[in-house]
């Protein structure tokens, strides 16, 4: 898939969904080409290299996010609850043949069952 679709599908069936149930979203990450994916420490593999990730802080609160995001009935490749030092968003990703992982991450390269 292209860049454009992967984005349009997790814009389409992940994103609207989560902003119609949780409210104000913001993005601190959607696509990265491969320098800035590089320079952020990210995954050689990542899926913002597609478009079809995206890194969220809502507006209601990352605990308020995730404590409902198992309930909002999206189907995700990934949900990640990420951490590093003070700062704290949701990982959610899009997949043709989505995973429905839901992870923690408190440090890079780690990522535990949630």
């Amino acid at each position: 898939l292209c860049v454009i679709e992967s984005a349009s599908n997790l814009a389409i069936l992940i994103v609207q969904p989560l902003w119609d149930k949780f409210g104000d979203l913001a993005f601190s990450s959607w696509f990265r080409g491969e320098g800035l994916n590089r320079n952020v420490g990210g995954a050689k593999n990542s899926q913002h290299l597609t478009g079809a990730a995206v890194d969220i802080i809502p507006a209601c609160g990352v605990d308020a996010m995730w404590g409902g995001i198992k309930d909002a009935g999206i189907l995700f490749d990934q949900a990640i609850l990420e951490t590093r030092g003070e700062s704290r968003w949701i990982h959610v990703s899009w997949s043709s043949k989505p995973r429905s992982q839901y992870l923690t991450s408190p440090k890079v390269g780690v990522y535990l069952p949630a």
